[in-house]
């Protein structure tokens, strides 16, 4: 099984003068032919320019399939 592989999806995000930078996503990801998406909060940590550390921490309860959403 294929835990992860490369998308062609990116992201911009400008930095001030801020250590932590946090942002409300969306992630989306399909696993065993299911796509799923849910709501996360990531924390990036910089310094000097640098992302030193990064949490992405998933709201697993506001998880659905994909199917559903896109009926909606």
């Amino acid at each position: 099984m294929t835990i992860s592989s490369p998308t062609t999806s990116c992201f911009t995000i400008t930095i001030g003068s801020c250590e932590l930078v946090v942002a409300h996503v969306v992630n989306s990801l399909s696993t065993q032919g299911t796509a799923l998406q849910f709501d996360a909060v990531v924390v990036w940590r910089v310094v000097d320019g640098q992302v030193l550390e990064a949490w992405d921490i998933p709201a697993v309860n506001t998880a659905h399939r994909q199917s559903a959403i896109d009926r909606a």
